[in-house]
C-alpha cells in the first residue's frame, strides 16, 4: 500500500512539474500572409555566413567559420569594402567573436575569451570604412551570449543557473538570475535552449527566442534596473519530446521548428521561424532554414505574416532602401534581397 502511495505522488508531482505554469500557444492561423519575393544579390566568399547586419548603405556579413576573415563589409550593390579578420586588421583582435548590432552604427563584439567590445563603424567623407573600439572589458562567470540593455545594465543569455543573467559595466554579476527555461523541466543542458536574442535599445527591453522549440519571450528592464517578463509563448505549436534521465529527447517524427533570428527596428520585431523542414542543397542540416516571417508588435501581438519564396538561414532590415536581405544557400553561399514596401515599419 505504501509503494502505491508513493508511485501515486512520485507520478502526480511528476505531471504538475513538468506543465507547471502552461504556456500558451499564439493562434497565427487567422493571420494575413503576403508572399515576399527574392532576388539573389551577390554570393559571399564563405564556407558558412553566419549572420548579416546592416548599418546605414552597408550590409556586413559575419563569416566565423573562414580561416581569417571575420566579417566582410560590402555596399548594397555587393562591393566588398572592408574585411575584418583575426589578426587585427580593424579595431582590435578577436578569436571567436558574436556579432550584433547595438544602434544605429555601433556593434558589439562577445568573444569566447569573455571579452565584450562595443565598436563604431561608418563611412566618413570619402566613403571609405572607419572603425573606433569605444569599450573593451571583460565579463565574470557569464553565460552564452552577452548584449548591452542600457548604458548601465548587460543581458547574458543561457547561463548556467538559469536562462539570463545581468552584469555592470564593470563586468559584475549584479541582482538575481531570472527567467525559466521554456520547458519548464529540470534538464541538465541549459544550452539546449539557445536561440536568438534582440535588444531595443530606445526601451530597455529584449526578445529571446528558442532556435528548437518556437518558444519567444520579451522582458523589460524597469527603472530600479530589475527585469519583469512582458509577454511568452510557443508561436506556433509546443515541441514534442520526452525527458530521460534529465536529458530532453525529440520525437523523431516531429517538425523541425524554432526561432531562427529575430529583429527589432522601431516598435516591430521581425522574427524569422521556422515549423516545418525545407530541402536543401548540398545536405544542409533541416530547420536551419526557414521560409517564414512573423511581424509582431512590442505587446507580442502577431500582425502579419510572410512567405519567402526562397528559404534564408538569417535576414536583417534595410530601412535605406525598405528591403529584407537575408543568407540563403543555392549551390553557394549568397545573400537574397526582400522588397518589402508594406511593411510599415
Amino acid at each position: 500500500m505504501k509503494k502505491f502511495v508513493f508511485g501515486t505522488i512520485f507520478i502526480i508531482i511528476l505531471f504538475s512539474c513538468r506543465y507547471e505554469d502552461k504556456i500558451n500557444i499564439l493562434d497565427t492561423g487567422k493571420t494575413d500572409t503576403d508572399t515576399l519575393h527574392g532576388e539573389i544579390q551577390f554570393p559571399v566568399i564563405a564556407r558558412l555566413a553566419g549572420d548579416i547586419i546592416v548599418i546605414d548603405s552597408l550590409l556586413l556579413i559575419y563569416t566565423p567559420f573562414n580561416p581569417d576573415i571575420i566579417f566582410s563589409i560590402f555596399s548594397l550593390d555587393g562591393r566588398v569594402l572592408s574585411t575584418f579578420n583575426k589578426r587585427g586588421r580593424g579595431p582590435d583582435e578577436y578569436i571567436f567573436p558574436s556579432i550584433n548590432k547595438a544602434g544605429t552604427s555601433k556593434l558589439s563584439l562577445w568573444d569566447i575569451n569573455n571579452t565584450f567590445s562595443e565598436i563604431l563603424i561608418d563611412l566618413n567623407s570619402t566613403n571609405e570604412i572607419e572603425f573606433r573600439l569605444l569599450n573593451r572589458f571583460k565579463i565574470d562567470d557569464p553565460g552564452f551570449l552577452v548584449y548591452r540593455l542600457n548604458p548601465e545594465l548587460f543581458v547574458s543569455t543561457i547561463h548556467d543557473k538559469g536562462m539570463f543573467a545581468l552584469f555592470n559595466n564593470k563586468g559584475e554579476l549584479v541582482g538575481d538570475y531570472f527567467g525559466n527555461h521554456p520547458l519548464r523541466d529540470s534538464t541538465k543542458y541549459h544550452d539546449r535552449f539557445q536561440g536568438p536574442t534582440a535588444v531595443s535599445e530606445m526601451q530597455n527591453l529584449f526578445v529571446f527566442g528558442s532556435s528548437y522549440l518556437g518558444y519567444i519571450c520579451a522582458y523589460e528592464i524597469n527603472d530600479v534596473n530589475q527585469p519583469l517578463l512582458k509577454w511568452e509563448f510557443y508561436l506556433h505549436q509546443k515541441p514534442v519530446y520526452t525527458l530521460v534521465d534529465g536529458d530532453v529527447k525529440w520525437d523523431e517524427s516531429r517538425h523541425v521548428q524554432g526561432v531562427k533570428d529575430i529583429r527589432i527596428i522601431n516598435d516591430k520585431i521581425l522574427v524569422l521561424y521556422s515549423g516545418r523542414s525545407i530541402s536543401l542543397p548540398l545536405d544542409q542540416p533541416e530547420g536551419s532554414f526557414s521560409d517564414k516571417i512573423y511581424l509582431l508588435s512590442m505587446k507580442g501581438e502577431v500582425l502579419k505574416k510572410y512567405k519567402l519564396d526562397t528559404p534564408v538561414l538569417k535576414f536583417n532590415y534595410s530601412e535605406k532602401n525598405s528591403a529584407i536581405y537575408g543568407i540563403t544557400m543555392t549551390d553557394d553561399w549568397q545573400i537574397v534581397k526582400f522588397d518589402s514596401p508594406d511593411l510599415n515599419l
